[in-house]
């Protein structure tokens, strides 16, 4: 990933610290996992419900 980009005028648009930190740190791992096996806990215990109703 590439945390600058240079546009026609040639200035320099860097990536903000946070997003640096929260897309491209292996330090944060621990939370996107948090979050994957939540989202994905909620998005299983939505399709059982759906697939257990007769309506």
């Amino acid at each position: 990933m590439n945390p600058q980009i240079v546009t026609n005028k040639g200035t320099v648009i860097e990536d903000p610290p946070i997003a640096r930190f929260l897309f491209g740190d292996t330090r944060i791992a621990w939370l996107w996992l948090i979050v994957r096996v939540l989202v994905g806990w909620s998005w299983l215990q939505a399709s059982l419900d759906k697939l257990s109703n007769p309506a």
